[in-house]
């Protein structure tokens, strides 16, 4: 602190935190997760924004793709239950 000048806060907020792993070869699962959410959250976003331009196909397939894995079941129709299904990109 006397070398800085700076309080200890200060100085606290630059050091890396106790709890975490910083620059690991493999991520959390938690991280990966809130990464494939954020991804998917800016694909809807940015196709709402594109709704009835030139280019809404382009960002329709990218919402879609963003999506890849994701459980989706139909509303169904009354008393039959909607269907589970999985979006799947084919691999070449």
């Amino acid at each position: 602190m006397a070398a800085t000048g700076l309080k200890r806060a200060s100085i606290n907020s630059y050091l890396p935190y106790k709890n975490l792993a910083f620059n690991l070869d493999q991520t959390m699962v938690n991280a990966d997760h809130h990464r494939v959410f954020r991804r998917r959250v800016k694909a809807v976003k940015e196709l709402k924004t594109r709704t009835a331009l030139p280019d809404e196909m382009e960002f329709l397939w990218k919402a879609i793709i963003a999506f890849e894995n994701y459980p989706f079941k139909t509303s169904g129709r009354g008393s039959w239950e909607g269907v589970k299904l999985h979006l799947y990109r084919q691999k070449k």
